[in-house]
């Protein structure tokens, strides 16, 4: 017999969320920056410990909530796109950070407490993390480019 499934449902949960990790991209002087990336660096490392891969791991998919002085806690928005793995080794969860922020600064905090959670020694973490930002961001600026040669292409029709 065939499995076969005629309804799907989805279950999700409404945050009341106070930021988005965007709005610690954007506005350097957002009040706790720093202890916000570090809670966020070991939200991840707990996910990645836990062999999951968010794939869509961008500065618009963490809503971050307050719930205690100095406390915060996480929540990942469009989880269609997650890999699940036994383990997950150095370079895979490096390369999760790469799309969160294009600061050397922002990645340097979170890759400092990743170096302790991880124990790995903490320039070889920074080293690594800033490495496959980079790569992200001039692929970004690669794509951002053609796309703005094709409209232009477009408007001139």
């Amino acid at each position: 017999s065939v499995l076969s499934f005629l309804d799907s449902y989805y279950f999700c949960e409404l945050v009341e969320a106070d930021l988005t990790y965007r709005e610690l991209v954007e506005i350097p002087t957002w009040e706790n920056r720093e202890e916000i990336l570090k809670q966020f660096t070991k939200f991840t490392f707990d996910l990645h410990e836990a062999g999951i891969e968010f794939l869509d791991h961008s500065p618009g998919n963490t809503l971050i909530k307050q719930v205690g002085e100095n406390q915060y806690e996480f929540y990942l928005v469009d989880l269609n796109r997650m890999n699940f793995h036994d383990s997950m080794n150095f370079e895979q969860r490096m390369k999760n950070f790469s799309r969160l922020s294009p600061y050397k600064e922002m990645v340097e905090i979170m890759a400092k407490e990743y170096a302790k959670l991880y124990q790995k020694p903490e320039q070889e973490t920074i080293d690594k993390m800033w490495f496959y930002t980079e790569e992200f961001q001039h692929k970004f600026q690669l794509k951002q480019a053609r796309k703005k040669k094709l409209k232009a292409l477009i408007g001139k029709k």
